[in-house]
């Protein structure tokens, strides 16, 4: 039998008063969990406020290096002479929220490497302002005449703040941001076809699995640099955690579940040598809203992982990821000097290894919508993490 949520039932019979009462109305994004895929699908705005609910670091978040070039003689060549760079815009790395503006590209390069570009255009004020300061500082330095890569695509919410007219050049547009990073080779087959695409060409995401949209909003972390290969535009590169939500009619779960495909990775085009490192280890919270009565599910589907030990996951002491049925305890109640459970079932499929992730849950707190908090992992991988978790809830019995 599942434990109850000896709040709610207390609450119904009027005995005690839970902290956060619930007739506060829960914030909006945390709202949206609750609505159907088909509602967000083509609505990159309230996409981007659910998606930037997540929270996510990586322990070495803070570049010590300003510039990173092109490998071997030839990158230092053309640093040296034609000013040819990555300069990171702030030397702490930053998290990104937007939707993409063009076709999902990935570029096959001169050596082993497919590098994944996508260009994000944001929608929340955060993130405008991030992407305006960004391009307008870059846009002062001196660089070729030449403009950046502007777009204004049909039928696409587009900020003002972000447009953008150079006089006497005839350039005009919206401000998008590339961003990119080039997974472990390693894992490419699989990446391709359970994840996202890694082979060379442009790709209409809604054809393809675990996407739902043509242009789908992602969440990202990663340095906040300006490409100066490439006439110093502002970009995430390379991007380390990477998240997205899978809003396609095929995706696992009740019609109410909310799927996520995360990723952490370390860039394999062996060109950041100072500003990804392997293994690479962080966080990662994702939002959970589970109705009272109702026990949380979440199903982890391993896709690729390279998972190891380390100082950092022994030290967060947390919970290694196990199947099954689990009883979290939630914050005090003093009027009845009792502590509240949340059940929680769950699956991982997929032949995980027990290396390299634990999780927890933190922040459980009743709202007038039931209970909500954060799902956390923790992961310390050598090259790469890909996984599915998809949250849903059902009647506890």
């Amino acid at each position: 039998m599942w434990i109850r949520f000896v709040c709610v039932v207390l609450l119904g019979m009027g005995w005690v008063t839970c902290p956060n009462a619930l007739t506060q109305n829960a914030p909006d994004p945390w709202a949206l969990l609750q609505e159907p895929d088909s509602t967000l699908r083509h609505d990159p705005e309230r996409c981007e406020q659910l998606i930037d609910l997540v929270q996510a670091w990586v322990v070495d978040s803070v570049v010590q290096k300003e510039k990173q070039r092109l490998n071997g003689f030839g990158g230092w060549f053309i640093q040296t002479t034609w000013a040819r760079y990555w300069s990171y815009i702030q030397a702490s790395k930053q998290k990104y929220v937007g939707t993409l503006s063009r076709p999902y590209h990935v570029f096959d390069g001169p050596s082993d490497e497919l590098d994944i570009n996508v260009f994000v255009m944001p929608h929340t004020k955060r993130y405008v302002e991030m992407a305006r300061a960004g391009f307008d500082l870059a846009d002062a330095r001196h660089r070729p005449d030449k403009g950046f890569r502007l777009d204004n695509p049909p039928n696409y919410p587009l900020p003002e703040a972000l447009y953008f007219e150079k006089e006497h050049e005839g350039e005009k547009g919206y401000i998008t941001i590339e961003c990119e990073v080039t997974p472990s080779q390693r894992f490419a087959e699989t990446l391709n076809k359970r994840f996202f695409p890694v082979l060379e060409g442009d790709y209409r995401l809604d054809s393809i699995p675990n996407f739902g949209t043509p242009y789908p909003s992602m969440g990202m972390t990663g340095v906040w640099s300006m490409d100066c290969n490439h006439n110093c535009r502002p970009e995430i590169h390379p991007i380390e955690w990477l998240w997205w939500l899978d809003l396609s009619p095929e995706r696992p779960g009740s019609p109410t579940a909310k799927s996520w495909m995360v990723a952490l990775m370390v860039d394999d085009s062996r060109r950041f040598h100072d500003w990804t490192h392997s293994p690479i280890s962080g966080e990662i919270s994702i939002p959970v809203t589970a109705p009272f009565g109702h026990t949380l599910i979440v199903n982890l589907e391993h896709i690729v992982s390279d998972g190891v030990e380390s100082d950092f996951g022994s030290a967060l002491a947390k919970q290694r990821y196990q199947t099954g049925d689990t009883a979290f305890m939630l914050p005090y109640i003093p009027e009845r000097d009792i502590y509240p459970t949340l059940d929680l079932r769950l699956h991982a499929f997929g032949g995980w290894p027990r290396t390299g992730l634990r999780y927890w849950l933190s922040g459980i707190h009743p709202t007038d919508q039931g209970w909500q908090g954060y799902l956390n992992f923790s992961a310390t991988m050598a090259s790469m993490l890909a996984m599915r978790v998809t949250i849903d809830s059902a009647p506890a019995h």
